[in-house]
This record gives C-alpha cells, sequence and structure tokens, in this order.
C-alpha cells in the first residue's frame, strides 16, 4: 500500500519472475532491444501499407522511434510503456493482414491474433485496451456475428483477472498523484514546452 503506481503489476511480475534465474545486468541487456524490436515491427507495418515503396525509404522511415528521448531512456530503463507499445505494433501489423484478406476464414484467423496481441499488450499497459473498441467496430463490418461472438467471448475470458485485481486492490490507474498544488497557467507552461521539446528534437537529429 505504500508503493502505490498506476502502471499494471503484470509487467513487473514476469520481470521478477525472470529475475530470480537472471542477473539484473542481463535483463538489461535484453531490454535493451526493444526499441530495435519496435522499430522491424513498424517496418513490418509499412511495408504492408506502403507496397510501393523501396525498403530503404520504409527502414529510415521506422528508424524515427530512434530519435524519441523516451525510446532512447526505457531501452535502458526497463518499464512497461515501450514493450506494451511493441505488442500493440504486433496487433497492427495482424489488422493490416486482417484488411487484406478477402476469405472470411482468413480474416477471421487474422483479427484473433490481432485481438491477442491487443490483450497482452493491455496487460502490459492498460491504456491501449481502448483501441479494442475501434477493431471490435471494424471487426463487426468484415465478420459473420459468430466469429463477433467469439472474439467477444475471448475478451470477457481475459478481462476477468483484470476485473478480480481491481476489486481486490482497487482502480490504482486513476489515483491522483501527490504533488504540489499549481495553478493550470503554470502546469501548463507553454512557452517553456515549445522550448524544450524543440530543443530535445534538434539534439537527437544531429548526427552524434
Amino acid at each position: 500500500p505504500n508503493y502505490e503506481a498506476r502502471n499494471s503489476p503484470f509487467f513487473y511480475i514476469i520481470y521478477g519472475f525472470l529475475n530470480n534465474h537472471l542477473s539484473l545486468e542481463t535483463l538489461q541487456k535484453f531490454n535493451s532491444i526493444i526499441s530495435l524490436l519496435i522499430a522491424i515491427a513498424f517496418f513490418k507495418c509499412l511495408k504492408i501499407k506502403f507496397k510501393n515503396e523501396t525498403n530503404l525509404i520504409l527502414s529510415l522511415v521506422s528508424c524515427i522511434v530512434f530519435i524519441s528521448p523516451t525510446v532512447r531512456s526505457l531501452s535502458i530503463w526497463p518499464y512497461p510503456l515501450l514493450w506494451g507499445i511493441f505488442f500493440f505494433i504486433i496487433s497492427l501489423f495482424y489488422y493490416l493482414l486482417f484488411l487484406e484478406k478477402k476469405k472470411i476464414e482468413e480474416k477471421f484467423k487474422y483479427s484473433i491474433l490481432t485481438t491477442l496481441f491487443l490483450i497482452l499488450a493491455s496487460y502490459i499497459h492498460p491504456p491501449l485496451a481502448l483501441f479494442n473498441f475501434f477493431y471490435l467496430f471494424n471487426f463487426y463490418r468484415n465478420l459473420n456475428k459468430s466469429n463477433i461472438l467469439l472474439i467477444i467471448l475471448i475478451n470477457i475470458f481475459f478481462i476477468i483477472p483484470v476485473i478480480i485485481f481491481l476489486f481486490e486492490h482497487g482502480v490504482l490507474f486513476f489515483h491522483k498523484v501527490e504533488g504540489e498544488n499549481v495553478d493550470i497557467g503554470t502546469t501548463l507552461n507553454v512557452f517553456n514546452k515549445i522550448i524544450i521539446i524543440s530543443t530535445i528534437i534538434l539534439y537527437f537529429l544531429l548526427p552524434i
């Protein structure tokens, strides 16, 4: 209770299990590949969406992720966000394949894979679960009722542990973080944000 956080416990349970068998240094090295995995998954999505573009152009576009200070810092320090994004991009990859296929059987297969990887991403980083409404809406437009029912049942099955956790521990994700009381102008601080964000982007664009 003294160490409440808004993050899902799922990532830390898995990480804690691995920590019993591997050193922290090994886990940090393993975590350092996450930015590369995100870029590769992003590239795979671009390949489906932009078939006429060259691999070089798509590779350069997918490398945009390396510019992000968040991606670079969390590649060193293990944190749920990047792993959640990685599995979310995989779900996008299968969703793009779902859109491409014509046969209902193939569409249904990729809709299941899309759903399962989004569920995994949501277990790691809960806000990503909101994308499920987008997926379900498009599945409803392209699949028959029995297929949609099965996808909904899969979602219900995997949401049961989440509901149990919330009943036992409360909705930690919406708890207010204690801090200084400041006015809205200080909180937004638009002028400083423009300067800081633009210089961060400039810094990481430089060929260091």
